[in-house]
């Protein structure tokens, strides 16, 4: 069995056990998750070293595992928290995505166990990541990381820990994180959002599995609004971020609204929604969310790459990104993944805008037909030349179509000047036969 497919196949049980009998004691649940080999045994041909760690935390310790390349300098360290509604899992769960990020980002991926409710009920996962963060930037000499690059993220219930414990290293004055990537991230404990109601049920996770799992973890309901990051009162001062949703998942509108409210905040954010997938899916085999986890780790290896010459990095450059589809369709296309509503005077045409520091930086104009996306012109505004936002407004929107598998007609002579500059985009050009 791959390893990148145990959430995918946990949740398929999940569904299956609720539908004949209705949610299962969490004891129970455990007992039914499929086992994997210890990768602390494996071996995988990759390259990477990894090694455990056992980290003192309030009332005991913890498990940190450490993925980096053998004999590497000092590298960029991701902290990652699995997912598995904060009762369930394990590292085992992240051992795929944690290879991934370690060879594509070229950084050291250090994944966190954290304790598990109901035996440790919330705020015990963030106290627990918090101390990781805490000992891996204290023993940074001897994990081979660089603290100056120093991110975190989660997936599912990792998220929503990993957005917590970015609140706290903010509150607590660090460790310093020059980065967050939420992947389908819970972020609304009151499971208030039209998307929980639409697809609680019929789309694998369910929203009665949520229920049970919160009431793990917040057993008294009335501190749930307290326990999600959605609902803190502050969310200025955070780092850069990448938020990842799956468009048939309960859990894609609060972690879109949590982008948002960052974005409110004035925080750098990057949002993609994975168009046909559920919850978890997009940790499959399949070619489609092998083009999101794609995605996720370019965004891990330039955010290093800008804090090493001191930018910011929510995407390449840490601007902020909006688009509107105007072929007619009810929603925008995935494509165009933020929320802004773009108008342009030409029927069936488009444009991203970047905006820097609360301004207009620059636009880029396209149409799109079918699987094609042709660009047509780009323009930065005067304030921001050398800036890097023509670059950046192709990096992104490039990125966002290898994201989306779409076939690139560059007719715009900055975009198609960019790519011959950067040929592993090349790949992304129609070519006419």
């Amino acid at each position: 069995m791959g390893r990148s497919l145990r959430l995918w196949l946990i949740c398929q049980s999940l569904a299956r056990t609720e539908r004949r009998f209705g949610p299962t004691p969490i004891e129970a649940r455990r007992a039914a998750e499929p086992s994997l080999p210890d990768p602390l045994a494996a071996g995988d041909d990759d390259g990477l070293e990894v090694t455990e760690h056992v980290v003192p935390v309030d009332g005991g310790s913890i498990s940190v595992w450490v993925y980096r390349a053998s004999g590497a300098e000092a590298q960029p360290a991701h902290l990652l928290l699995p997912g598995g509604a904060f009762c369930y899992g394990g590292l085992q769960d992240v051992d795929a995505i944690a290879r991934r990020y370690a060879v594509a980002a070229q950084c050291a991926v250090l994944a966190v166990g954290y304790r598990l409710a109901p035996e440790h009920p919330w705020p015990t996962a963030q106290e627990d990541t918090h101390a990781a963060l805490v000992w891996a930037v204290g023993h940074a000499d001897e994990l081979g990381i660089d603290v100056r690059r120093v991110s975190i993220g989660g997936i599912s219930a990792g998220g929503c820990v990993a957005a917590a414990t970015a609140l706290l290293a903010r509150d607590r004055g660090g460790p310093a994180l020059i980065f967050q990537l939420l992947e389908i991230p819970i972020t609304d404990l009151t499971l208030s959002s039209r998307s929980a109601d639409r697809f609680g049920k019929g789309y694998l996770l369910s929203r009665a599995h949520l229920e049970e799992a919160y009431a793990a973890y917040v057993p008294d309901r009335s501190q749930r609004r307290s326990a999600s990051p959605l609902f803190a009162a502050d969310l200025s001062g955070l780092p850069p971020t990448m938020v990842l949703t799956a468009e048939y998942d309960p859990l894609r509108d609060e972690g879109e609204a949590y982008a948002a409210r960052l974005r409110e905040a004035g925080v750098r954010v990057q949002t993609i929604r994975a168009k046909g997938h559920v919850h978890s899916s997009t940790y499959s085999t399949m070619k489609s969310a092998i083009r999101y986890q794609e995605a996720t780790a370019a965004a891990l290896a330039a955010a290093y790459t800008n804090a090493l010459v001191g930018q910011d990095a929510a995407s390449a450059s840490a601007l902020h990104w909006s688009g509107q589809d105007r072929r007619g369709d009810a929603s925008p296309s995935r494509f165009d993944a933020m929320s802004d509503v773009i108008t342009t005077d030409n029927p069936g045409e488009s444009r991203f805008e970047a905006h820097l520091d609360g301004k207009l930086a620059g636009r880029a104009w396209y149409t799109r037909e079918g699987n094609t996306i042709t660009f047509t012109h780009t323009v930065v505004e005067t304030e921001f030349e050398g800036h890097g936002v023509g670059a950046s407004l192709a990096r992104t929107a490039l990125d966002q179509a290898r994201a989306e598998g779409l076939t690139v007609v560059p007719q715009c002579p900055f975009i198609s000047s960019w790519i011959a500059k950067h040929p592993d985009y090349a790949d992304l050009v129609k070519v006419d036969q």
